[in-house]
């Protein structure tokens, strides 16, 4: 059993390949430079004794997704699930944007996760069961100036995730979205401290959350615990919203 993620080598998405192979599950790390990550991997996989795959992907290029892909299908490992983690931040106002910043968020942050899940399915289909967990942002459920590009890429992601569900069901795959409030990665202490003030405003709780709070809902939207929850977009803010 493996569980393939996106964006495995930094923040969220490290904590859930993490919190994964901890529960004693193999891993596809998804990532774009190999050689730069794949010791730090061996050494995940040699504490938690697990396997760690390591599969280099350009998530902003089809063809890159369709090589990947392949190589996972060519594993022998029995994908159980998909965790597309991997986003990237853009903020500006709308005359200050660029259709290349646009497409570029779209790329990693829709187009990306919607192949990728597309494929897992597809082999879901096969197997007659499966997960699939995207990583949202409470910035997709409501607006905000200078979200035309990442508040939108979000929300269709979301769009996205509802859709499968229903299309999924019968195939008993469950989909899922994780809204994430801020967390404490790299994305968010690159943020200037004015934007960082205005969010934690927002937050009730006063803090960021750290990535191995995201990633508990992850493996539990993945565990059999959940296994009568689909199509949902499950708030972890801090309490931006009450």
């Amino acid at each position: 059993m493996a569980y393939v993620v996106t964006g495995a080598n930094r923040g969220i998405g490290k904590a859930i390949m993490f919190g994964v192979a901890q529960q004693g599950k193999d891993i596809v790390a998804c990532v774009r430079n190999k050689s730069r990550y794949v010791d730090d991997f061996n050494a995940i996989a040699k504490e938690c004794g697990v396997q760690i795959f390591v599969v280099e992907c350009d998530l902003t290029d089809k063809g890159a997704i369709d090589t990947c892909w392949q190589q996972i299908e060519n594993l022998d490992v029995n994908v159980e699930g998909l965790i597309n983690c991997a986003g990237v931040l853009s903020l500006k106002p709308v005359l200050f944007t660029e259709y290349e910043d646009v497409e570029y968020t779209f790329r990693v942050n829709y187009f990306a996760p919607f192949l990728m899940s597309k494929y897992a399915a597809e082999y879901m289909v096969r197997r007659g069961r499966g997960a699939i967990i995207n990583i949202s942002s409470m910035a997709s459920l409501g607006s905000q100036p200078g979200g035309a590009a990442y508040d939108a890429s979000k929300a269709a992601l979301n769009q996205l995730t509802k859709t499968m569900a229903q299309e999924l069901a019968p195939f008993s795959i469950r989909v899922n979205a994780v809204a994430c409030g801020p967390v404490n990665t790299e994305m968010f202490v690159g943020m200037s401290d004015k934007e960082k003030g205005k969010l934690m405003k927002a937050i009730a709780m006063k803090r960021a959350a750290e990535p191995q709070e995201i990633a508990r809902t992850v493996l539990f939207l993945l565990s059999e615990d959940s296994s009568y929850i689909t199509g949902q977009i499950i708030r972890v803010d801090g309490g931006a919203v009450i």
